[in-house]
């Protein structure tokens, strides 16, 4: 479990023809062993295994990615301003 969410470009990005969207990606291994990348949303693997390049956390959570241990500095924080209900609520962590 991450206690500091990444502090630079350091989530991977590549394009998935599946989701037709840019998507965060894993790697895995082929079944001839070879390294491929993955798109994170449908698990499909990318074309050509190029990644595209990096977001950071803010612009992961942007697009709609959770990354744990971010909080987006505009968000509401509190249980009265909403955050409780969006999981980014910082009384109860």
């Amino acid at each position: 479990m991450f206690t500091q969410p990444p502090t630079d470009d350091a989530l991977p990005f590549a394009r998935c023809e599946a989701c037709d969207t840019e998507v965060l990606t894993w790697r895995d291994l082929a079944p001839d062993g070879q390294l491929i990348l993955r798109c994170l949303d449908c698990d499909a693997p990318l074309d050509g295994g190029t990644r595209r390049g990096s977001w950071s956390a803010s612009e992961a959570s942007a697009r709609g990615y959770v990354v744990e241990g971010y909080r987006d500095p505009e968000a509401a924080t509190g249980c009265s301003g909403g955050a409780c209900s969006t999981g980014a609520c910082g009384s109860h962590d």
